[in-house]
């Protein structure tokens, strides 16, 4: 089976880490195994001084590293201008440089790895993955998505009058883009 990649694209407030981390428990119960990486795009993860975790900054995206971790994810990897930190249960581990997003991938060993961020960037992955981009339009923040619908897989929204049940689906509608994945995993695994 492919590793399935899950690209998330939504501006700051739209609830990204509270949906990967649903997302995250949902595919645990199925032994589907989950990687994310994370772009620290306002490089917030400052302070290093060697490659000792114990003196990192705790700022915003290593919180959301932690909540994925506690979520079951088997690592988060942070990644901005500067540097790379990977942060696991087992092991924490500081690059002083930036990764492309095809060099964090090869860092990730499991089923489904999803990546939060990188929204000036389209994502060019190698072939050999399944990439599935979700969008996240929320009415509080009056933002449109980063890219024109027609890019997304899935969207998902509080504005009920977006909601399709094809294509755009209500916030709390995780469980269709798991269950995406876990029929491919059952018919491909």
């Amino acid at each position: 089976m492919k590793t399935i990649i899950i690209h998330i694209l939504a501006y700051s407030g739209s609830g990204k880490t509270t949906l990967i981390e649903k997302i995250i428990k949902e595919l645990l119960k199925y032994n589907i195994n989950v990687d994310v990486i994370k772009h620290d795009a306002h490089n917030k993860i400052i302070n290093i001084n060697d490659n000792n975790y114990g003196h990192i900054k705790k700022e915003y995206e290593i919180k959301d590293s932690e909540r994925y971790l506690l979520s079951g994810a088997k690592q988060s990897i942070i990644n901005s201008d500067e540097l790379t930190l990977i942060h696991n249960n087992n092991i924490n581990k500081v690059f002083n440089k930036y990764m492309n997003v095809n060099e964090l991938i090869n860092l990730c060993n499991e089923d489904v790895i999803i990546i939060e961020g990188f929204k000036d960037k389209i994502i060019d992955i190698n072939i050999e993955y399944k990439i599935l981009k979700i969008g996240i339009k929320r009415l509080e923040n009056n933002k449109e998505l980063p890219y024109d619908n027609k890019y997304y897989d899935y969207i998902f929204t509080d504005d009920k009058s977006l909601i399709d049940n094809k294509k755009k689906y209500y916030i709390n509608n995780f469980t269709v883009l798991c269950d995406y994945i876990r029929s491919c995993y059952e018919k491909y695994g």
